[in-house]
């Protein structure tokens, strides 16, 4: 890919380019499930908030017209995949009705908005200052005027998702298989409550981080803390192994009930608040990983204040291979854990 020469691009307000809308709050939990994305304030995953039903008083914008953008506390926007409606401190930039966009142009848009990010940290809330924000943009001439070279601007990025592409499809990952590409097939699958499928669904002992010893560096006497952390399959730091701490032996799928962030820990942990346990004598890290990619598509459901508390969270019914035992209907452990041997290096 060649450097690109911005000498001769001009300067232009985001008020010149955009329709600019503020979200609102919205009480989500009083929203129907649907499959409208809501875009949150955020620097992860794209923004996302939920999927919703139609809300009727909300405008939903235009996916190929559009950008999100947080702009108080964190200031980036991004390209969504769908339609979209905006929460709470989250912008809507609408590409001007004579522009015609793509998600080409939003790309190279968006990539050069966040490059002004560095304007609003440390506090500095973009709300006010945004539509008089100014960026550099490569130009033609129309009309004897100025504007945005947006043919210049779709090529660019189409010439490097063909690269990125080419690029990917001479990668062989080590970590699926040959057979990667057979299809599963769900015919035979059958639904069990969660409360079917774990011996065991209970809420870990809380315990407060500054009130017990901590550390962040693991040894021999430490146990993993585990709390709602996204990051480190949800290991914030490291405990003493002492009688003030109730540990929780491993072999378990954790879950935060307020945040649906769900993993498997292997080795005995402590939990922070709001963490419930999931135990079975069937379960091991093979059928344990397989489990936790088919809750982790429940999630989108108990977000915005729909916390996956306990009942909820044992009512809650997912698709699993099934087995017949006994003229009943069981979870395949054993196909679980073969499945992911295969299609894996766990092994």
């Amino acid at each position: 890919m060649s450097n690109i020469d911005i000498g001769k691009w001009n300067e232009f307000r985001i008020e010149e380019l955009f329709d600019i809308y503020t979200g609102g709050d919205l009480i989500l939990r009083d929203i129907e499930i649907g499959d409208k994305l809501v875009i949150s304030h955020g620097g992860k995953n794209n923004g996302f908030g939920a999927y919703v039903d139609t809300i009727g008083d909300r405008k939903l914008f235009d996916k190929d017209k559009t950008l999100s953008l947080s702009d108080r506390g964190i200031f980036i926007s991004y390209v969504q995949p769908s339609d979209f409606y905006i929460g709470t401190r989250v912008k809507a930039l609408e590409l001007k009705e004579k522009y015609k966009s793509n998600k080409y142009v939003l790309l190279f848009l968006s990539t050069i908005i966040n490059y002004e990010s560095f304007r609003f940290s440390y506090g500095r809330n973009a709300t006010n200052k945004l539509p008089e924000l100014i960026i550099k943009l490569p130009t033609t001439e129309v009309n004897g005027e100025l504007e945005p070279d947006l043919i210049f601007m779709e090529n660019y990025m189409k010439e490097i998702e063909k690269d990125q592409r080419e690029l990917l499809s001479n990668l062989k990952s080590p970590f699926i298989s040959k057979n990667s590409k057979k299809i599963i097939d769900t015919t035979g699958w059958k639904y069990f409550c969660l409360d079917e499928v774990f011996d065991e669904i209970y809420k870990g002992k809380a315990h407060i981080k500054q009130k017990i010893e901590t550390s962040n560096f693991k040894n021999e006497e430490n146990i993993n803390f585990v709390t709602r952390t996204e990051k480190n399959n949800g290991v914030d730091c490291y405990v003493s192994n002492n009688s003030i701490i109730k540990k929780e032996a491993g072999n378990s799928i954790i879950i935060g009930d307020t945040t649906a962030t769900i993993f498997y820990q292997e080795d005995d942990f402590a939990t922070g608040d709001h963490i419930i346990v999931c135990r079975s004598k069937k379960l091991n890290k093979y059928n344990a990983l397989f489990l936790k990619t088919i809750l982790d598509k429940e999630r989108y459901k108990y977000s915005y204040g729909r916390a996956f508390k306990m009942e909820s969270l044992k009512n809650t019914n997912i698709l699993l291979p099934a087995i017949l035992v006994n003229k009943y209907y069981e979870p395949d452990w054993e196909y679980m854990e073969n499945f992911i041997k295969e299609y894996t290096l766990f092994k």
